[in-house]
């Protein structure tokens, strides 16, 4: 069981991923809507899916096959590939009560946008775990007091400074704007 925090000042540091997932879609063909040979170019399509392509493609490429039948571990490594089969999709869709929400304070992002930059510190080793939620606690209630007194004021955008930025979310707006949005001081 891991030891609970005691408020100390010791930096943690989280070793950088040496492997990376991504998702690429490559090798797609279609045919022209005005081919002159529309039979040959579903001909070739089929084969380009068929059995014995997806078999050569496996042994000879370095990606996982569509065809779960032809993934097999190389090299003694173990994996279980329903572990990428299996799963719902992510989607990022956004409730209508949400978009409501953030219409009414278009603020309300910064919160967020604090979150991320001081987790992103925590990774850096420049703040522990610890020290980056109190701070996301503390400076989030201050930012969710200042949109509730003004729920689209650019005053708040302003008290939303970070160090080494002009204010959370700037990098949002125009040159120029100076971190401010319509509607507020």
């Amino acid at each position: 069981m891991p030891k609970p925090s005691t408020g100390t000042s010791s930096r943690r540091r989280r070793p950088k991923a040496e492997i990376q997932g991504g998702l690429y879609l490559g090798n797609l063909a279609s045919i022209n809507a005005k081919s002159a040979n529309p039979d040959d170019a579903w001909a070739f399509i089929k084969h380009l899916n068929s059995e014995e392509v997806a078999k050569f493609k496996a042994r000879s490429q370095g990606e996982l096959s569509v065809r779960q039948k032809f993934i097999q571990p190389k090299d003694g490594a173990t994996y279980r590939i329903e572990a990428f089969t299996n799963v719902k999709a992510y989607t990022d869709e956004v409730s209508e009560a949400d978009q409501e929400l953030y219409r009414e304070r278009p603020n309300l992002n910064l919160i967020s946008e604090l979150g991320s930059y001081l987790f992103q510190e925590a990774a850096d080793g420049k703040k522990t775990i610890d020290e980056a939620l109190a701070e996301w606690d503390r400076k989030g209630n201050e930012l969710l007091q200042k949109i509730k007194q003004n729920p689209k004021g650019g005053s708040v955008r302003r008290a939303a400074t970070l160090p080494g930025r002009r204010s959370i979310g700037h990098e949002k707006h125009p040159p120029g704007c100076r971190g401010r949005i319509s509607g507020g001081a």
